[in-house]
């Protein structure tokens, strides 16, 4: 039920991106334990035994994190990757460079179900192709990995998880440093990396629930990396007119700034916005809040083209989205005319989905929080959002 309700709305690309998910968990199982995200004692002793000795400029996990963040968007690369997200597995090949003025290039390719490429130039992003499993696209990247939403500040993490060297590892051939990342609270999940321990690139990571169950996998299984990309393995290859998007970026400094050290302006209800939170996870800054247009499902709108258009005019969706820098989570307001019951959460993966009800007067309206935070966390945000009440001047 919760899907439809996405399907009908204004918003329902950012939902499907996350809600139709990537990727499958029970194989996982039938795989030897380093596939599964565990580096045996055996093999740490051998690849310690193999390995040069640890470079003294990167002495410490924040600093591997550091050079990761660089690296995911300033390396030349090239290479296939699997991606999994509960109990879907998908298969890409991915090129990326940067060009001569600092702008990133990357086509994405993926190779399993319908043909698509996302090709992105800067900011702009343009996916060719049938539609099908949708692509998430992340703040500073096209690929919902740990590196694109870092950023260049991988020390505030300390504030919210422990950061350990974990040894060394070796995934798709490559020399690997292993990260572990743990949450200090119940409210968000935690992480185990392999980084190159070359370039610093991220060769695969898990994401893991307080069971440590794993529920959402990277790896490449190839990855090659070269002073320069050709241009054609930058170019689209499907014809037809794409659709575009933009990559949303955030200044790092500037959102530290207008967040306060502990504090967030969707607490305080200081958003200009009409939306605030009683509760959200210590961490968690604001990164936008954005009002769209609503608008109805399209076969309810034909058959009530005048009652649609007047609705039209005054019916709006607030959108306000967050990270700590590692997970992130989203939340969306638009009016309910249809009187529904809040609807069931449900857990895709790492992606947790809860639609709440909130009544104002004789208006409901849908609340529903979407992310890759544990379904409780998720549950006990949409519950606190409430309007925000502002004395008349």
């Amino acid at each position: 039920m919760l899907v439809q309700i996405l399907a009908k709305s204004r918003i329902k690309k950012p939902y499907l991106q996350v809600l139709t998910g990537l990727f499958f968990f029970p194989l996982l199982q039938l795989l030897p334990a380093q596939a599964r995200g565990e580096t045996s004692e055996s093999y740490q002793a051998q690849a310690a035994a193999e390995a040069p000795a640890a470079d003294p400029a990167v002495p410490d996990a924040k600093a591997w994190l550091t050079q990761m963040a660089q690296a995911f968007h300033q390396r030349t690369y090239q290479g296939f990757f699997v991606y999994q997200n509960g109990r879907s597995l998908e298969n890409f090949s991915l090129a990326h460079t940067t060009d001569k003025d600092g702008v990133e290039r990357s086509r994405l390719v993926t190779l399993d179900g319908p043909p698509r490429e996302v090709i992105r130039q800067g900011d702009e992003v343009a996916v060719y192709g049938q539609q099908g499993t949708a692509i998430r696209f992340g703040r500073k990247g096209e690929l919902p990995l740990v590196g694109s939403s870092l950023g260049n500040r991988p020390e505030r993490l300390e504030k919210w998880y422990d950061l350990r060297l974990a040894g060394l590892d070796r995934v798709a051939g490559r020399l690997a440093v292993v990260i572990d990342i743990q949450p200090h609270d119940r409210f968000r999940y935690g992480y185990r990396l392999w980084l190159d321990r070359e370039t610093a690139l991220l060769l695969k990571s898990v994401l893991l629930d307080e069971n440590a169950r794993v529920l959402e996998q990277f790896q490449f299984v190839m990855l090659q990396t070269a002073d320069r990309m050709p241009e054609d393995a930058l170019s689209p290859k499907l014809e037809g007119e794409p659709r575009k998007y933009e990559v949303e970026r955030d200044d790092d400094d500037k959102n530290d700034a207008a967040a306060g050290s502990d504090s967030d302006r969707a607490d305080s209800g200081d958003n200009n916005g009409r939306w605030m939170m009683g509760w959200k996870p210590e961490g968690f800054r604001m990164l936008s809040y954005t009002t769209r247009p609503a608008r109805k499902n399209p076969a309810e709108a034909q058959a009530n083209p005048a009652e649609d258009k007047a609705e039209s005019d005054t019916a709006s969706v607030d959108v306000m989205t967050f990270s700590d820098g590692l997970a992130g989570f989203s939340v969306f307001v638009e009016p309910e005319n249809s009187w529904m019951l809040s609807q069931p959460s449900h857990q895709f993966g790492s992606t947790s989905a809860v639609s709440k009800v909130y009544r104002r007067g004789e208006q409901n309206y849908n609340i529903t929080v979407v992310g890759e935070i544990p379904i409780g966390a998720a549950e006990r945000i949409a519950v606190s959002v409430r309007p925000i009440i502002r004395a008349v001047k």
